[in-house]
């Protein structure tokens, strides 16, 4: 059976420990399905300005450039830049 989990890297080579405001360590967090990393990394894109309380005009991709997902199997290790799994900012 194929063993599949994810860590989000940064450019220093550390991993993210989760949440909004991630700290960057050596070990990181561990998601344990695509969606779920993908779910985690779905809060830094938004309609939504949360500091205002209301919806924006268009789409936006704040994930950083930097970031990658590591998909970590029994016998590989892919890469994918962690922007990309999302639609790019809207300008309109």
């Amino acid at each position: 059976m194929e063993i599949k989990i994810y860590k989000i890297e940064n450019k220093d080579g550390n991993f993210s420990t989760g949440t909004m405001h991630p700290r960057w360590t050596k070990k990181g967090k561990i998601w344990q399905s695509f969606g779920a990393v993908k779910l985690h990394l779905r809060q830094f894109c938004r309609n939504w300005d949360w500091e205002d309380n209301k919806s924006v005009p268009f789409w936006q991709n704040n994930i950083p450039e930097d970031w990658i997902v590591v998909e970590i199997t029994n016998n590989n290790v892919e890469r994918y830049f962690a922007k990309d799994l999302y639609p790019p900012t809207a300008t309109e």
